[in-house]
């Protein structure tokens, strides 16, 4: 690792045409722009912050050039570049992808759970009314619905678009095992929980 590289880095921006511009004071015919853009999904709790919409990033690349076969020759360049580092986690930040976890996952979970413990949750209040217990489970849900927001979110910073692995003690990669055991062990308890109930 090279000492004089940060470890922590926000954004780059390559380009071949700099220099060429400052001489000769106009762009050169064949260039190359590429800007990446390390930031991560926030954790803060934003309840305007839609979870359904794609991850903001302003990662771009710019391929200008009169030489047809030059702008070929590197877009496939760049192309490969990349995919070559890709990480199999990008799904994460694509529009809709939250919905489709929520009603093909989570509102399943969710059910399961709901079914399977009922008789905890509704011990302590025999004599209480039903609309104060209809209330109370509604409210429950929403706050669930809010947590399960950002769990989503954390999963997004955990797993983030484009990433700088960097050697800092507190980089979210050391956290990651964590998170994907924990997560594993509730989904595959759900389901053999629910597939023992199906088939007794």
């Amino acid at each position: 690792k090279d000492a004089q590289v940060p470890n922590e880095i926000k954004e780059v921006y390559i380009s071949n045409r700099e220099t060429f511009q400052a001489v000769h004071k106009r762009d050169p015919n064949n260039y190359l722009d590429i800007f990446i853009d390390f930031k991560r999904q926030p954790l803060a709790l934003n309840l305007l912050n839609y979870p359904s919409n794609p991850t903001d990033n302003r990662s771009c690349a710019n391929i200008v050039g009169y030489n047809e076969a030059w702008v070929i020759a590197t877009h496939q360049r760049l192309t490969e570049f990349f995919k070559q580092r890709s990480n199999s986690w990008s799904w994460l930040h694509y529009g809709g992808v939250y919905d489709a976890i929520l009603y093909l996952l989570l509102i399943p979970l969710m059910l399961w759970y709901a079914y399977r413990y009922e008789q905890y949750a509704t011990f302590w209040s025999p004599s209480t009314s039903s609309v104060l217990t209809i209330a109370i489970y509604i409210y429950s849900i929403i706050i669930l619905l809010i947590l399960i927001r950002q769990i989503f979110f954390f999963a997004r910073w955990l797993f983030p678009t484009v990433e700088y692995i960097s050697e800092r003690p507190k980089s979210p990669s050391r956290y990651r095992k964590i998170f994907i055991v924990f997560l594993s062990a509730l989904i595959i308890s759900a389901l053999i929980d629910a597939f023992s109930k199906i088939w007794q």
